[in-house]
């Protein structure tokens, strides 16, 4: 599969392995990356972000990988960065939002705290900048010993990377189905409380568990996306049309925002996410289109937008933008597409025109 891209959007043409000479599954992947500039956004042309084959780590989170493919409907925000004090000024707490188009929600940011012994929060230590990964939100693990050589790993079935467990409960729930030799099960666990919390469901006791609550990408293994998932197809009216193919297991934003696609010009406003406290600005208008050559076929595709990935401790954003396709595989046929950028906005009535 040839593609021809001159435009400054880094992009890939993908065809899924198959029989020889049978109908293969394809995807058409690019991403572009913008610069922000108080309430503008500029193309970066020299040096964007690459697509990647793997997750990328970072300082503030992971970058995910492009090549993966998703629901096509499904438009996700992820926010790589971290809250900030007001002019960097440190404080035990504050409040970060994030509003994209007609979707906001925000999110209880604290500073370092713990349980003590008797069942009491220490005060949040002031803090400046605080990652918003999944580590700092709720969950967590610990290894629980059910005699002096047996050593399990007990784990958060939402988030096994955050803190704030009961890892007491959950060693002794272990024990009940895996036993345990007398004075057995012990656990060496330091309780924690995470800094990330939703505000209409705060901790208020060493025995609550909230879903977890981060907007970064969910990392390999973490199972909330599976478990919401699950919830959702159970309490669902009809399970069957709530999950037909089981594709949003691939999703890797938080479950709040994995929203419908944002309309043309959308406004994007992040709080406690930068120095300046604010950062606001429109969706970019850009189309995304590949004029295609396939056998006897020609026609164009449009790239749809799927991935809002904010980046605020870089001044960048990205938008990652999605075709599928089906192509006969066969010795000599022309397969071809040709990548442009127009100004305006995606619609799925167009997506596709003279066949493909």
């Amino acid at each position: 599969m040839e593609l021809v891209n001159q435009t400054a959007v880094p992009a890939l043409a993908i065809i899924a392995a198959g029989a020889e000479g049978g109908p293969r599954i394809g995807m058409l992947v690019a991403k572009a990356t913008f610069e922000l500039s108080g309430h503008l956004i500029h193309p970066v042309t020299e040096d964007p972000y690459p697509l990647f084959e793997q997750d990328e780590e970072t300082e503030v989170g992971i970058l995910p990988a492009d090549v993966h493919p998703r629901p096509q409907s499904t438009f996700e925000v992820l926010l790589v960065g971290s809250a900030q004090a007001p002019e960097r000024r440190p404080t035990p707490a504050l409040t970060a939002g994030l509003t994209v188009g007609a979707v906001s929600k925000t999110m209880a940011v604290f500073g370092d705290r713990w349980w003590t012994p008797h069942g009491q929060m220490t005060p949040p230590q002031p803090f400046t900048t605080m990652p918003l990964t999944w580590d700092r939100a709720f969950g967590g693990s610990c290894d629980v010993w059910l005699d002096d050589s047996t050593i399990v790993e007990s784990r958060d079935p939402m988030n096994f990377l955050g803190s704030g467990f009961d890892a007491v409960y959950a060693s002794e729930r272990l024990a009940d189905v895996m036993g345990a030799a007398p004075t057995y099960p012990r656990v060496a666990y330091e309780r924690r409380l995470p800094n990330l919390e939703d505000p209409a469901s705060l901790i208020r006791t060493p025995q609550d568990s909230p879903d977890p609550m981060c907007w970064s990408p969910a990392p390999p293994g973490v199972g909330f996306s599976q478990v919401q998932l699950m919830r959702d197809v159970k309490d669902a009216p009809d399970p069957v049309a709530a999950n037909p193919s089981g594709e949003t297991l691939t999703l890797r934003a938080h479950p709040d925002w994995q929203i419908p696609l944002p309309e043309v010009g959308a406004q994007v406003v992040l709080d406690g996410c930068a120095p300046e406290g604010r950062l606001a600005f429109e969706l970019p208008r850009l189309r995304v289109l590949a004029d295609f050559v396939l056998g006897d076929r020609q026609g164009q595709r449009e790239l749809a937008p799927q991935i809002l990935t904010l980046l605020p401790d870089q001044r960048r954003m990205c938008i990652t933008y999605r075709s599928h396709f089906t192509v006969d595989v066969e010795d000599g046929m022309e397969r071809s597409f040709r990548l442009r950028l127009e100004e305006g906005w995606y619609s799925p009535a167009r997506s596709v025109s003279d066949g493909g």
